[in-house]
């Protein structure tokens, strides 16, 4: 049996878009769960990753060149944008506020989000989440975790951030 979906709905209601992307991509609440769990292994290790993340993007002046406010680049800044965004993920993992929170992400890449000066190209914008996803995969790859835990882990944070990444493309691209 087919099931249906309100294609038109996809486009305007961020809730209803995130249920869809997780129904089908797989993320179940069992993912949800396992992300919320890894919240107290993965919080001590937030500053390494996020600083991995900076230096990462700070590497290339395509990437750096979005975060410089009077040609200086705020390390301090960029970090805490990227521990609050992985600590958001652990928290808000199954919550309402998920899908409105992932498609924020994907706003304020965007002059549309506010600031006219923040205008990030979307080849940068998959770049820098593909390195991302890499990132925690190595993080929870070297866990002192059963295997079977790891690969749940990678599974339901791999799933997390395809709708990620979906709802940052969203913003980049017309609606058909």
């Amino acid at each position: 049996m087919s099931r249906a979906v309100d294609e038109a709905r996809l486009e305007r209601d961020i809730a209803y878009r995130f249920r869809w992307l997780a129904e089908f991509i797989g993320l179940t609440d069992r993912d949800l769960r396992i992300i919320r769990a890894a919240r107290p292994l993965l919080t001590p290790l937030i500053p390494d990753l996020t600083e991995r993340i900076r230096a990462r993007m700070f590497a290339w002046e395509s990437t750096r060149r979005h975060f410089l406010r009077d040609g200086q680049v705020d390390p301090a800044i960029v970090g805490a944008h990227l521990g609050g965004y992985i600590e958001r993920l652990l928290e808000l993992a199954g919550d309402d506020r998920m899908g409105p929170y992932l498609d924020r992400v994907g706003a304020v890449h965007r002059r549309t989000a506010g600031d006219p000066t923040i205008d990030v190209p979307l080849v940068q914008v998959d770049a820098l989440l593909g390195f991302i996803a890499d990132q925690m995969i190595a993080v929870i790859a070297d866990m002192s975790l059963p295997e079977t835990r790891k690969i749940d882990a990678i599974r339901a944070f791999s799933k997390l951030l395809w709708i990620q990444n979906d709802l940052m493309r969203r913003r980049y691209l017309p609606v058909e």
